[in-house]
């Protein structure tokens, strides 16, 4: 998850208001494989984790919902 979670904190984490960096944080304390699963929609995200910058990871590297994690797919703006 370092390569998902990194690459949005290198493209956005200066845009992160401080309660979103709180909730960047604690996502990052969850294990992997169930961001994956999150991201991917194997699994529905808890609401703990499903926080506006989890939306925000989500969009960045999966388009607006979840079913084929492509790793740096953002959308051209």
């Amino acid at each position: 998850m370092d390569l998902v979670l990194g690459q949005f904190a290198d493209a956005r984490i200066a845009e992160l208001s401080d309660e979103e960096l709180d909730d960047y944080e604690q996502l990052m304390e969850a294990p992997d494989r169930d961001i994956f699963s999150w991201l991917t929609g194997e699994a529905e995200t808890p609401g703990n984790f499903d926080t506006a910058v989890f939306r925000q990871i989500r969009e960045f590297h999966v388009g607006e919902t979840p079913g084929g994690l492509s790793v740096g797919a953002e959308k051209a703006k």
